[in-house]
């Protein structure tokens, strides 16, 4: 993933030094950004660099995300900083919030927060981050910008922007077009003028430019496709940054083969952020029909299992 990452290098510069400032009242530092902005992205190369791991003593990661639930976040965690026992995992809630609150007081910790959605799920997680007298921080992602006035009144606020065109061209070229030193490379003029023009309907937005350029990958070198999907970017995105990734997530979708497209909406019957173990989706997409022995012509002779682990393989690289 590093190796498709652009422009953020001016926004670590910016957060690592506040987040290193031990002088500053500002222990919550906190991305804003609407969804696939990049803001988990920019947390975990924070999280990575050499001077924030040389600065804290400990770091730890905790995704939030929608269903937020106290006790899950705070033994996340206490798991991440090495200090969760087996008497903590039976223990009040409450006393895992004192454990963690009394660990950052007295360490030197980084913490992130990763997917906030409101105000209300901070209320809930701050008994174990409000200690003052302390040289721990806490990075928060969030789609809501409201959030940081909760979190601390000497907080900081980083709002992440898109991309520009210059940085959405290069992003684009990294994922639909192979390295100048693969074999056979060759770009016709054609298809750079239609790949520059759809990247302008992305409207800077990181995730819809990746989503655009992985299907478009799978179609180089035709031409032929490249035209088709130019079509529909342009009958089908409104070029808003605020419908643009619903654009090209439906465009994603719309292209796939008919068969797969079953066996991926089965998908979101489990719960967001759940580890999904695959043989049990296999065997569920089984029971439920939507995978048999007898599928296209030529697999006949493949029973059901050996159907649905191919078809979800096929999932993993055209999503």
């Amino acid at each position: 993933m590093d190796d498709n990452i652009v422009g953020l290098d001016k926004d670590i510069k910016i957060l690592v030094p506040i987040l290193l400032d031990e002088q500053s009242e500002c222990r919550v530092v906190s991305i804003c950004g609407m969804g696939g902005l990049g803001k988990t992205t920019l947390a975990k190369k924070i999280y990575h660099a050499s001077q924030v791991v040389g600065h804290f003593k400990h770091l730890a990661w905790a995704y939030i995300s929608q269903n937020c639930q106290e006790r899950k976040v705070w033994e996340d965690i206490l798991s991440d900083l090495k200090i969760l026992s087996e008497a903590d995992k039976k223990m009040k809630v409450e006393k895992l919030a004192e454990k963690l609150y009394s660990f950052l007081e007295k360490n030197k910790c980084l913490v992130i927060l990763d997917d906030i959605w409101n105000p209300e799920d901070w209320d809930s997680l701050k008994p174990a981050f409000s200690a003052r007298e302390t040289k721990s921080k806490i990075l928060l992602t969030s789609r809501n910008k409201e959030i940081i006035s909760h979190a601390d009144k000497n907080g900081f606020l980083y709002e992440l922007q898109c991309l520009n065109y210059e940085q959405s061209s290069e992003l684009f070229q990294k994922i639909a077009i192979p390295p100048t030193n693969s074999p056979g490379y060759k770009i016709e003029a054609k298809m750079k003028e239609l790949g520059e023009d759809m990247v302008k309907h992305c409207a800077g937005h990181p995730l819809a430019i990746i989503i655009l350029g992985g299907i478009l990958a799978t179609k180089y070198p035709s031409l032929t496709e490249w035209l088709k999907v130019s079509v529909n970017v342009k009958s089908n995105f409104k070029n808003d940054k605020g419908l643009v990734l619903k654009d090209v997530l439906l465009l994603s979708y719309d292209d796939l083969p008919p068969y797969l497209r079953p066996g991926f909406l089965y998908i979101s019957q489990f719960p967001e952020d759940y580890e999904i173990p695959v043989d049990r989706l296999i065997q569920l997409r089984i029971a439920e029909g939507i995978v048999s022995s007898k599928q296209e012509e030529g697999d006949e002779g493949l029973v059901a299992e050996d159907v649905a682990e191919g078809y979800l393989m096929s999932l993993q690289k055209d999503v």
